[in-house]
């Protein structure tokens, strides 16, 4: 496993927030105040894509919008330092920066979150057709889905001979993708997010496979269904099944989903098998939870590299 060469990049399109993350210190108690900590940091499911690809030694460039306060410097100064390329996004002159805010149970899992990602409506199709030679330029162009509909239809239809990757987001935002399936080459989600785009229940191994024909039937040439301690489905035009990676000790579960799809991208990008791509992707999004930050900044190719060896 080798890093991809300087001249080829990622092109990610999306969200980049301040993230709010409350720790709780014992169970939560609904409508009382809940003794635990507080932690600020740069967030938001692409620019999360893209320092994950940036640690593991991919050029990114981000098209996203921050503000011009002091939310927003700290966003940019945030993503410069992670080495991610933030030259074609937007600086807001007055707008607020898109705000992530999440509370964790005493069991390090999310209980309820609430998220303002307005500030990604600035990035019209009218702005990203200026961009339109680095889009086109890239190894793998990702998006998330706090893109209007319309900025998404732009990356999907636009570009036929690029390699799309898409994550949902959530299970409302992830809705915005049924009539673009057929231009997706990569669809990663979870089971609720898979649930709201086909439009039937996921409760059992049969009706995951159901919704990988779903999704193969509409053209997505690769469909990743993750489901925590689970596993992943995965399924392409080869075949499909389903993958459980090793147990890890759960410490903070937001950022493992941007760390998979972000191992998916860098798996794309080095021709891994799938079987390679679901290790990989796996071991990214197990060294993100065992850690308190949305993207773990331990991160690297060689600490990836020393745990699948692990494995072996």
């Amino acid at each position: 496993m080798t890093s991809q060469e300087p001249e080829h990049y990622v092109l990610l399109a999306g969200g980049a927030n301040l993230d709010v993350l409350g720790f709780s210190a014992a169970p939560l108690i609904p409508r009382d105040s809940n003794p635990g900590r507080i932690r600020f940091g740069a967030g938001g499911v692409i620019r999360n894509v893209a320092e994950n690809l940036s640690l593991l030694g991919i050029r990114t460039e981000l098209i996203t919008a921050t503000g011009s306060g002091t939310d927003g410097e700290f966003i940019r100064n945030h993503c410069i330092s992670a080495g991610i390329g933030i030259r074609h996004s937007i600086t807001l002159k007055e707008d607020i920066s898109s705000t992530y805010i999440a509370m964790m149970d005493s069991d390090g899992d999310m209980a309820l979150a609430l998220s303002d990602m307005s500030t990604t409506d600035h990035i019209t199709p009218e702005y990203l057709r200026s961009k339109k030679n680095v889009i086109a330029g890239a190894g793998i162009i990702a998006a998330d889905t706090n893109l209007s509909f319309e900025s998404l239809e732009y990356l999907a239809t636009g570009f036929p001979g690029s390699r799309l990757c898409i994550d949902p987001v959530s299970v409302a935002k992830a809705l915005k993708l049924r009539p673009l399936l057929g231009n997706i080459h990569t669809l990663k989600m979870n089971r609720l997010e898979a649930e709201s785009i086909t439009g039937f229940p996921l409760n059992s191994r049969k009706e995951i496979r159901r919704a990988g024909d779903f999704f193969r039937e509409k053209g997505t040439r690769r469909i990743f269904i993750t489901s925590g301690k689970d596993g992943v489905y995965w399924a392409d035009q080869k075949g499909e099944g389903f993958h459980i990676p090793p147990a890890v000790t759960l410490i903070n579960a937001t950022g493992a989903g941007d760390a998979f799809t972000a191992g998916v991208v860098f798996s794309t990008l080095q021709n891994f098998t799938i079987h390679e791509t679901l290790k990989f992707s796996s071991a990214l999004a197990g060294l993100t939870i065992a850690g308190e930050e949305a993207v773990n900044g331990e991160t690297s190719l060689e600490r990836i590299r020393g745990i699948l060896a692990k494995q072996h």
